[in-house]
């Protein structure tokens, strides 16, 4: 798993590629082939390995129209259970409902000869919840047309998908960790479906590989930006300028150059750990087939969100301060559409961040835990005087403790307005505005910090990050 990681570093290095191999390789080998490695059963693996050997194809297919960055919390696509005899016999029917259920933006859609794709399992008329089905592009009833030519990445095919109807065999479906088993009652055959777990498979579990995916991300971002950092260092320490009539000196030993050259280079160095603390957690819990825990699921989620901020960032950063230099061709400040492109891709940034902030609202929405974030907020502020990540800890605590208070009176006022708990809910959401993300992005920044200090000791660079956290 580590080596699948490095090898995406070795690609994100080469500028020439534009990228688009990267998201080829890590939409073949991981999404398709590590979500049947992660959830197929040993039948399917089989298949894998012929596929493998055959030179087959693969894509992934989740994203759809109507969800957009909602992608996995909202999908329509169904896959429903059907007889195809008086035998037990039986298979799933595929099919887009709407043109809000049809996939979009299905990197190597055109191309692939086989596809994942993540639909709602029915059985009886009853959704069991997001599945993953193993199609042939090829079957009757799939229909696939291109998204159209984009500003940059058109090495990279991107199609648009939708089912009609299409016919699958029961062995569709991934199971390893669920089945439909036709069972005979009375006088009719019944499915039923059957989980080897003690409950039934949880989106973390169906995309796994959505989250290494993000850590590859998070890894090409940090790698593009250390290639831009060492020309940009390069330049401006062969590049004299003048600082009075009399004398020059290197651009680099400006004031204003020298800081931002130092913070990029202490984001990276603990980017770097940090990602690679996790990735290492995230290879270990593959290897022993652990379920991921929630706690690892949102370090990988401050790792992807924070490593792509921070590069864009730092590029900005760097570009305004090297001058004319940022409009050369030599320069390394050509496209940087390969950052946007994993700001968004693997779960958007923003979608992301509310996942954190929610997750850590559930965490507080009893009083007792209210009460316990309210007293760590007055004994920080008393003792006045904080240091290394209890400095991040208190910060997050404050708005958070503030975001809860204007959730609740926001709440409080709906419904005295009439409005339904979910009405309630969404509202007072959207009328937190920034401050749900500020409270996201101050505790994924903690999360970094104390998990870099915590399992790799203080440096230099964990002290210079967490002061350009709390200045930012």
């Amino acid at each position: 798993m580590l080596d699948f990681f490095a090898s995406h570093r070795v690609l994100a290095q080469q500028e020439c590629l534009s990228c688009c191999l990267g998201i080829r390789m890590t939409v073949h080998y991981n999404l398709f082939c590590g979500t049947i490695l992660a959830l197929g059963s040993e039948e399917q693996r089989n298949w894998l390995q012929d596929a493998q050997s055959a030179g087959l194809l693969g894509c992934f297919m989740l994203t759809e129209t109507g969800a957009g960055v909602l992608s996995g919390l909202i999908v329509e696509t169904v896959a429903t259970w059907v007889w195809l005899d008086d035998e037990g016999r039986g298979g799933f029917e595929l099919h887009s409902p709407t043109q809000s259920a049809e996939k979009t933006w299905i990197s190597q859609g055109l191309v692939a000869d086989y596809g994942l794709v993540v639909a709602q399992l029915v059985i009886n008329q009853r959704s069991m919840g997001a599945h993953v089905f193993l199609v042939d592009m090829q079957s009757p009833g799939i229909s696939r047309e291109c998204m159209g030519e984009k500003t940059n990445f058109n090495a990279l095919d991107n199609a648009r998908v939708s089912f009609d109807r299409v016919q699958l065999p029961a062995s569709a479906l991934l199971s390893k960790l669920c089945n439909v088993q036709p069972r005979w009652s009375g006088d009719n055959w019944h499915a039923d479906y059957i989980h080897t777990g003690k409950r039934p498979p949880t989106f973390i579990q169906t995309g796994q590989r959505l989250l290494s995916g993000r850590m590859c991300i998070s890894d090409s971002a940090i790698t593009y930006m250390e290639g831009v950092l060492a020309v940009t260092k390069k330049y401006a320490e062969g590049r004299f300028v003048w600082v009075d009539k009399e004398r020059k000196m290197p651009l680099a030993d400006l004031p204003y150059m020298a800081k931002g050259l130092e913070s990029v280079e202490v984001g990276l160095a603990v980017h770097k750990a940090f990602l690679s603390l996790v990735q290492s957690d995230f290879a270990k819990a593959i290897e022993t087939d652990s379920e991921l825990s929630r706690s690892l699921v949102t370090l990988i989620a401050a790792a992807k969100v924070e490593a792509v901020d921070f590069a864009i960032k730092s590029l900005a950063l760097l570009r305004r301060d090297v001058g004319s230099f940022g409009l050369m061709a030599a320069s390394p400040f050509g496209s940087s559409d390969i950052l946007l492109c994993c700001r968004f891709a693997e779960g958007d940034s923003r979608v992301l961040q509310q996942m954190v902030t929610r997750d850590l609202i559930r965490a507080h929405s009893k009083f007792s835990a209210i009460f316990r974030l309210i007293w760590r907020v007055l004994q920080a502020w008393l003792s006045g005087a904080l240091h290394g990540s209890a400095k991040l800890r208190y910060l997050r605590d404050q708005r958070l403790l503030q975001l809860l208070w204007i959730l609740a009176k926001q709440q409080w006022k709906n419904r005295r307005q009439g409005l339904s708990k979910a009405q309630s809910d969404s509202d007072a959401w959207l009328q937190a505005g920034e401050l749900v993300y500020d409270v996201a992005k101050t505790h994924a920044q903690q999360l970094i910090h104390s998990t870099v200090e915590g399992r790799c000791g203080p440096s230099v660079e964990t002290v210079r990050f967490m002061d350009m956290c709390i200045s930012d």
